[in-house]
């Protein structure tokens, strides 16, 4: 909990001709009630790291937030298990840096990473992931899920999807499952659009698609999932099954509020 003063203002009355205004102030003070929580991004964290990096290259870079104040909310990192020795954390800034010792090439290292705050209070552990030489790029979600009006314009991006080359090459986007080719993206900004205008009363309304990011030029590539909905818009106006209703013989003698014609029963939305 974070510290706050908080003001209270209390009558006291007294029976009788007098009565008195005391002012209270009531300070709340701050306790360790937090855990430190991470909060790089994207999930998973995955870096990579040259087989011949000379010792003391960085990696990767922890950060930790604890929102307690003080010492409480002060965050230390410690590497608990994993790197076979090849990789150190730096207790103060979180930074994750080689330490000399020789990297398998095209291996994965796995590292547990711990954040405490200042009294030893721990959340749950970090697991980095660092392979000696190149990866495929990794998406900035884990999945995508979007949902478009059904008057969304053709042509229109409705959803950008962003992934990070680990070697720092240009990527390129494109469609692995488009159903019915009903969908673009643009090969150099990830942008997904309509090819035609949809219609929720007669289109499918659920749409898989797959979306892939290469390298060029090593060829590593990856591949998520993308979820579209289509929403329905009031885009229908009420119409009458029959241009006439007539009904014949009503007796003159029929009393306010009879039935006097029933119609096709509501459609089912």
């Amino acid at each position: 909990m974070k510290r706050s003063a908080c003001l209270f203002w209390i009558h006291v009355f007294i029976y009788g001709p007098d009565w008195y205004l005391n002012k209270v102030r009531l300070e709340i003070s701050d306790v360790n009630d937090n855990v430190p929580v991470w909060s790089m991004e994207p999930y998973p964290y995955l870096t990579v790291a040259s087989p011949k990096a000379p010792p003391g290259t960085a990696v990767y870079q922890l950060h930790a937030r604890d929102p307690d104040q003080g010492s409480s909310g002060e965050v230390e990192y410690f590497l608990s298990d994993g790197g076979d020795g090849c990789f150190a954390v730096d207790q103060h800034t979180g930074q994750v840096v080689t330490t000399g010792l020789g990297l398998q090439r095209d291996r994965e290292y796995l590292l547990s990473v711990v954040a405490l705050d200042g009294l030893g209070s721990r959340g749950v552990p970090a697991m980095l992931s660092v392979v000696a030489g190149a990866r495929p790029p990794q998406f900035t979600n884990t999945t995508y899920a979007v949902a478009i009006p059904e008057n969304t314009p053709e042509g229109q991006p409705f959803l950008v999807v962003f992934a990070i080359s680990f070697q720092k090459l240009s990527l390129g986007y494109s469609l692995l499952i488009n159903p019915s080719s009903l969908f673009s993206i643009q090969p150099e900004t990830g942008e997904i659009s309509l090819t035609r205008a949809l219609d929720y009363e007669s289109d499918q309304r659920r749409y898989l698609l797959m979306v892939r990011a290469s390298e060029d030029p090593s060829g590593l590539s990856t591949a998520i999932e993308v979820q579209v909905s289509l929403t329905d818009e009031n885009d229908c106006v009420p119409e009458f099954l029959q241009s006439i209703y007539s009904v014949d013989g009503v007796p003159e003698t029929v009393t306010t509020a009879t039935s006097l014609l029933q119609g096709e029963p509501p459609l089912t939305p």
